[in-house]
C-alpha cells in the first residue's frame, strides 16, 4: 500500500494484514497461523479478565480496576474481529484512493497528496510512540512492584494454580504480551480509520484543485471533474464496512 503505510505496518504486526513478502502458499498459511495465535491470545486474556470478574471480584475497588482492564481487552477482540471481516472493503477503499481518477496528476496534486501523507504518517508515529512509552512504563512499574512478590500484572481467573514456578512465568508473559497487542490494535484501527477519512479529505483538496485549474483551460472539460465526483461520492465513499 503507498498510503496509510505506517497504519499497515502495525495492522501486520497485529496479524490483521498479510504482508506483501507472503505471496506463497506457505507464506499465507504461517501467517494465518499468527493470526491465529493473535486471536487466541487477546481472547483468552479477555475471558481470563470476565471472570475474574464474575468469581473473584469482592470490593468496589477490586471491580473498578479489573473492569477496566476487561474493556479494554474486549474492545481489542473487537476491533480484531472487525479489522478481519472487513479486511476486503479496507483493502478496495485504499486502492481505490490510490488510482484513477484520485491518483495525482500534476506537481500541485502531488504536493496535496503529500501534504495529508505527512499529516497522518507524523500523527501514528507520534500516536504510537505515546501510547507504547505508557504501556513500557506500565510493564516497568509492574515488573517493580509484582514480579518480585509473584503476583499478575493484572488480576485474572486462571484454570491452574500459577504460583508455580514455570506457571507463573507463563502465565505473567500472557498478560503482557497481551497488553502490549491490545494496544497496538487500539493504534492500528485509530489511525487506520482517521487515515482513511483524512485522504478523502485529501481527494476533496484535489477535486477543489481540478476545478480551480478548470478556469484557466481554453476549452474547458467539465466532464472529467464530474467522473472524479462521482468517482469520489459514487464509489469510494460507498464502500461498504461492517460494524
Amino acid at each position: 500500500m503507498s498510503i496509510l503505510q505506517p497504519a499497515f505496518n502495525i495492522l501486520i504486526v497485529c496479524g490483521c494484514w498479510i504482508p506483501p513478502s507472503c505471496r506463497t502458499f506457505y507464506g499465507k498459511l504461517l501467517y494465518a497461523a499468527y493470526t491465529a495465535f493473535v486471536i487466541f491470545l487477546l481472547c483468552s486474556f479477555c475471558i481470563s479478565q470476565f471472570l475474574n470478574v464474575i468469581l473473584n471480584v469482592r470490593t468496589a475497588e477490586e471491580l473498578s480496576d479489573s473492569f477496566y482492564m476487561f474493556i479494554a481487552s474486549i474492545l481489542s477482540c473487537c476491533k480484531i474481529f472487525t479489522l478481519l471481516v472487513n479486511h476486503k472493503a479496507i483493502r478496495i477503499l485504499s486502492r481505490k484512493l490510490d488510482e484513477e481518477p484520485c491518483k495525482p496528476i500534476d506537481e500541485q496534486e502531488i504536493t496535496i497528496r503529500r501534504r495529508f501523507d505527512k499529516s497522518i504518517g507524523s500523527i501514528t508515529i507520534y500516536y504510537t510512540i505515546m501510547v507504547m512509552l505508557t504501556v513500557a512504563c506500565m510493564i516497568l512499574f509492574s515488573f517493580l512492584t509484582d514480579f518480585g512478590d509473584r503476583k499478575l500484572a493484572y488480576k485474572a481467573w486462571l484454570p491452574f494454580n500459577y504460583s508455580v514456578s514455570n506457571c507463573y512465568y507463563i502465565a505473567y508473559a500472557h498478560q503482557i504480551i497481551a497488553l502490549i497487542g491490545t494496544a497496538l490494535l487500539n493504534v492500528a484501527c485509530d489511525v487506520l480509520v482517521c487515515g482513511l477519512l483524512v485522504h478523502v479529505c485529501g481527494q476533496q483538496e484535489i477535486l477543489k484543485h481540478r476545478v480551480m485549474e478548470l478556469k484557466k483551460e481554453p476549452r474547458p472539460d467539465i466532464g472529467k471533474i464530474v467522473r472524479f465526483h462521482d468517482y469520489l461520492y459514487g464509489s469510494v465513499l460507498s464502500v461498504r464496512i461492517n460494524k
